[in-house]
């Protein structure tokens, strides 16, 4: 006779409990702990910035504060090497053309047209009466011992060259700003029918008459004296 199997059935008050969550075991800190230390070193380190930069600006400030203490004794220090240099080559110059009769030892010489022109239309006052001079009629040459003259008013010309030349007059000003002269009668017609003076450059013109007063009288004794003195030196030289 068969025996009756016994049925597998649960303990009585059920199976235990399974655990099939994953508990891993704490190993290092936490995340608050990490980023607590990266802030942390962070901070560190901008504070480590800060006071290099400050360093750097102390030290900048310094170095400046010194140099400007130090600026006076280097630039006198460089002007007096500077003048030392300068009179060593104006002595190497005058060496060099002691033989050329009139040279001046030390005057700027340029070959540069963009600084004749700076210096040109630069000038001073005292500079463009000198350079505005108008070479003299030939009796006025014999006359007075001297080729040209610095033109002025009341001065009576005669006009060599241009769309006027042969006309003569008085000079009624002297327009240094633009570098001209304005002559008596010498006048152009504009389109509204009034009449303007006519700008003529003092080369166009001779000196048929010099206005003769104390300065002018002076000055024209001063040229002779100057053309007298360089005929005596290049008679010596030669």
């Amino acid at each position: 006779m068969a025996t009756r199997g016994v049925q597998d059935i649960p303990p009585k008050g059920g199976y235990p409990e399974v655990k099939y969550n994953r508990v891993l075991p704490k190993k290092g800190p936490t995340g608050i702990v990490f980023l607590g230390m990266i802030t942390s070193i962070m901070g560190y380190g901008w504070y480590k910035i800060y006071q290099g930069v400050r360093e750097r600006r102390e030290l900048v400030r310094e170095k400046t504060w010194s140099r400007i203490h130090l600026i006076p004794l280097l630039q006198a220090e460089s002007d007096r090497d500077d003048y030392r240099r300068l009179k060593a080559a104006e002595a190497r110059e005058g060496e060099i053309m002691k033989d050329i009769p009139g040279w001046k030892v030390g005057e700027d010489v340029t070959s540069s047209r963009r600084k004749a022109r700076k210096a040109h239309f630069g000038a001073s006052g005292g500079d463009r009466h000198r350079l505005m001079s108008a070479t003299l009629k030939k009796e006025l040459r014999e006359k007075y011992g001297v080729r040209a003259l610095p033109i002025r008013k009341h001065d009576e010309v005669v006009v060599l060259r241009g769309e006027h030349k042969g006309k003569e007059g008085e000079v009624t000003a002297v327009y240094r700003k633009k570098w001209v002269i304005h002559i008596k009668n010498i006048n152009r017609e504009k389109v509204n029918g009034s009449s303007v003076p006519v700008g003529i450059h003092p080369s166009n013109v001779a000196i048929s008459k010099v206005y003769e007063n104390k300065d002018r009288l002076a000055i024209i004794d001063r040229k002779a004296e100057g053309r007298k003195a360089s005929a005596a030196a290049r008679q010596s030289s030669d």
